[in-house]
């Protein structure tokens, strides 16, 4: 997902829950990491699915 997919996701708290309960781990990438926590509020912290950096240069 890129950001704008998330900030439409944020519109719908449920969803953002849904999606918490749907998949044990996050990955994002360097860049979205940092915008995480703005976008998507405390919906992911609250379920406690902080997402995990990768970085695209290893790959």
């Amino acid at each position: 997902m890129d950001a704008d997919a998330l900030k439409k996701l944020n519109k719908n708290k449920k969803l953002v829950k849904k999606l918490a309960k749907k998949y044990d781990a996050f990955l994002a990438s360097d860049s979205l990491i940092k915008q995480i926590p703005r976008i998507l509020g405390p919906g992911l912290n609250k379920a406690r699915k902080v997402p995990t950096p990768i970085s695209m240069r290893s790959l």
